[in-house]
């Protein structure tokens, strides 16, 4: 071979490299603004998007038509600041520890804000409890802003802040936001907290949800579809202590005279107003970050921390089951530079979001191999490590003893022992240390009302896939809590367990 033909064939495959390279590069997208997207006690089967007759969610809807929907996404526990620990570890509660609401997070457990802080992103938080300081959920954030003030729950007649509330403290913070800023990278997380109990929708919505659907029609989806049986708001089904806890729940309105099915109505009605009145703000924060040039290159990731009884297997709130309403939650990935259009039926968990981030970034993690998440970067890209888990995990948040406890107030649904599940696109096992475990099929019983049969070699098959799971996923620190004075206040925003 001659020195010309030399030269060419290395000109040329100089030429197919740098080819590649820069298909491979076209190919990828860019994110440089990172909004996490946590709405508080979020049902994924009731927004629109997830098959709700209601369309009380258009903008989540929107996003969720252009970007990526994981129909079947799930929660490994039923309690707020355990579920938002999951979601920023990328592990499981078990391995994390945070198993109550006033269990504060382990600092050698690296989270999303610490790592995109190392790789040079602004870290930025708004929430809407004064929760998760004490839970040492902001490590990692440049800047955060939670509910403190004890004027809010005089004014407002509650103990948070509403959805509009809290945006109000991002404009502020950003009113002062800078062109040239626009050329950093930013994380921000936003915490919106109205579907949670007690409910204060604002009337204007609560009109709109009454309008929106006839109301036999919505009574009879609750009750054929949902499964919900209406004389658990008659507290008819409870015990005196369960019945006190769960009135308690309810707050401070008189349903004297009502029927179980018109309390069943108001009640869902409050729940879905709430709904719609975060959506809406939820839209203004998008174009609010649209104006401020943040949204060019973004990833929105809008998720719930964990679902709500609202009457289903007789309980109206959350913490105590990890029933698939518990434990179902919607999970809406949106890149404001391309358009997905993209529907996911795989099973997927919140652990799953942070390796996603590492991926998207392609950023150098030495635990993301370690992490209980996977990486779910083959859905958005359709090329790249096959998504390999099956199954999702939960388990509920720990219950003090009856000997830790003395004494067990009336308002406290006391229940022993731990629970623990995995769910799949068609079974869902659920283990607990004292009581019957569960089998459920719920392609055919989605509700999880009727229990399959014990002893079967499929049921033994599950909870031999859950036993070789937990054993695997022992916890890697000892358990710390808040301050007595943190756990109070934790105690004052309704988190009482």
């Amino acid at each position: 071979m001659n020195k010309k033909t030399l030269l060419f064939f290395t000109l040329l495959l100089i030429l197919l490299s740098v080819s590649y390279y820069l298909l491979k590069k076209r190919g990828k997208i860019r994110v440089d603004h990172i909004f996490l997207i946590t709405i508080d006690t979020l049902r994924a089967d009731h927004l629109s998007c997830y098959g709700y007759p209601r369309k009380i969610t258009p903008f989540i809807d929107n996003l969720a038509k252009e970007g990526i929907i994981f129909n079947n996404a799930y929660s490994n526990i039923a309690s707020t600041a355990p579920a938002h620990s999951s979601i920023f570890t990328g592990l499981y509660p078990r391995i994390h520890g945070v198993l109550k609401n006033w269990f504060k997070l382990d600092e050698r457990f690296q989270t999303i804000a610490e790592i995109l802080k190392e790789k040079g992103f602004k870290t930025y938080a708004f929430t809407s409890v004064g929760l998760f300081g004490a839970c040492n959920l902001y490590q990692g954030f440049d800047f955060y802003n939670e509910p403190i003030d004890p004027r809010i729950k005089k004014k407002y007649g509650k103990k948070y802040r509403d959805a509009k509330l809290t945006f109000r403290k991002i404009k502020e913070y950003f009113s002062s936001f800078k062109k040239k800023e626009n050329k950093d990278k930013h994380f921000i997380w936003i915490h919106l907290f109205d579907p949670h109990r007690p409910y204060y929708p604002p009337n204007i919505f609560l009109s709109k949800i009454k309008n929106l659907t006839d109301k036999r029609k919505m009574i009879n989806f609750w009750e054929k579809e949902h499964r919900i049986n209406p004389l658990v708001y008659k507290g008819e089904v409870f015990k005196h202590r369960e019945k006190n806890r769960y009135f308690k729940e309810m707050g401070d309105l008189k349903h004297e005279g009502m029927s179980a099915i018109d309390i069943m109505y108001e009640q869902i009605n409050l729940y879905d107003a709430e709904i719609m009145y975060m959506d809406s703000v939820l839209r203004e924060i998008f174009f609010y970050f649209e104006k401020k040039g943040l949204n060019k290159h973004s990833l929105w990731i809008i998720t719930g921390d964990h679902g709500e009884g609202l009457g289903n297997h007789n309980w109206f709130t959350h913490a105590k089951h990890i029933y698939k309403e518990h434990i179902h939650i919607p999970l809406i990935f949106y890149f404001n530079n391309k358009e997905m259009g993209k529907k996911i039926t795989e099973v997927v968990e919140h652990p799953d979001i942070l390796p996603t981030i590492i991926d998207l970034l392609s950023l150098n993690n030495k635990e993301k191999d370690t992490l209980s998440g996977k990486s779910l970067i083959h859905f958005i890209y359709n090329s790249g490590k096959k998504y390999n888990k099956s199954f999702s995990f939960a388990q509920r948040e720990v219950f003090k003893t009856r000997k830790q406890l003395k004494k067990i107030p009336d308002y406290v649904v006391y229940e022993k022992g731990d629970k623990y599940s995995i769910i799949d696109k068609r079974y869902h096992y659920i283990y607990k240390t004292t009581g019957v475990e569960e089998f459920f099929n719920i392609i055919d019983d989605p509700y999880e009302i009727h229990s399959l049969l014990r002893g079967t070699s499929l049921r033994r098959k599950y909870k031999g896939i859950l036993f070789k799971l937990l054993k695997k996923i022992k916890r890697k620190t000892t358990v710390k809590k808040a301050s007595e004075k943190e756990i109070r206040k934790i105690k004052s925003l309704g988190y009482v367990e």
